[in-house]
């Protein structure tokens, strides 16, 4: 999945969900990249859309190629125990 998800976002896209998934702040990756904050939350919207996912979390999810369902159920199984 992880591949497939980054094939369809340009360059500056992936670089943007990459770090977004590596847990830094939209003002984080803006220092890192040389971007104002305001560019970096225009690349998430656009990255949001393209793979049609509504948060950061679905995002790192769908990088790291973990279904949210398999992510719900790891927890609950761990909360049982």
């Amino acid at each position: 999945m992880k591949a497939k998800a980054l094939t369809a976002l340009t360059k500056r896209r992936r670089q943007v969900a990459t770090l977004v998934s590596n847990g830094l702040s939209n003002r984080q990756i803006a220092k890192k990249l040389g971007l104002a904050e305001g560019t970096v939350k225009i690349h998430l919207h656009g990255i949001y859309e393209k793979l049609n996912i509504h948060s950061r979390t679905e995002l790192a999810q769908r990088l790291k190629g973990a279904q949210p369902s398999e992510q719900r159920s790891d927890y609950a199984s761990s909360k049982s125990a």
